[in-house]
């Protein structure tokens, strides 16, 4: 609301466009926040601009084919008496997405960990076998 009323004040409550009185406030540019990117404009000068600047919606410009993947992946999983996903499981996801994070947390450590010994020369093959494989287990679970 500040930066409302300081860009009101600063314009005078004047459109800077027509020079009629004037309360909507414009981007000039882009959708900066900035006090130097904002400016008074009345309703007509405002909408003027606004279609202007407008692109036709064409089936590229809306993403449509893309929408319509989405629209039917949902529906079918929204649909679907089972789980699609481990996510999709409401009854088990909170504690399931606490197992997740903790398995994934604790594989990165161990990534790191295995790195930082691979670094300072130490044979870790022992090591590997035990601690690498967490994190794809849950990652091929969470991501399809």
């Amino acid at each position: 609301m500040a930066t409302r009323l300081q860009v009101s004040g600063r314009d005078k409550e004047t459109c800077q466009k027509c020079g009629n009185p004037g309360r909507e406030i414009d981007h000039i540019h882009g959708d900066s926040n900035a006090l130097n990117n904002l400016q008074v404009l009345c309703w007509d000068c405002h909408i003027g601009k606004t279609i202007s600047n407008s692109k036709p919606l064409t089936r590229e410009v809306l993403g449509f084919d893309d929408k319509n993947a989405k629209i039917d992946n949902l529906r079918s999983r929204t649909e679907s008496k089972k789980p699609q996903r481990i996510c999709d499981d409401e009854k088990h996801w909170n504690a399931n997405q606490i197992i997740i994070k903790t398995d994934i947390r604790r594989a990165l450590y161990n990534e790191r960990f295995l790195a930082l010994g691979r670094n300072e020369g130490i044979d870790i093959s022992k090591l590997e076998k035990d601690l690498v494989g967490t994190r794809s287990m849950w990652m091929d679970k969470i991501t399809t």
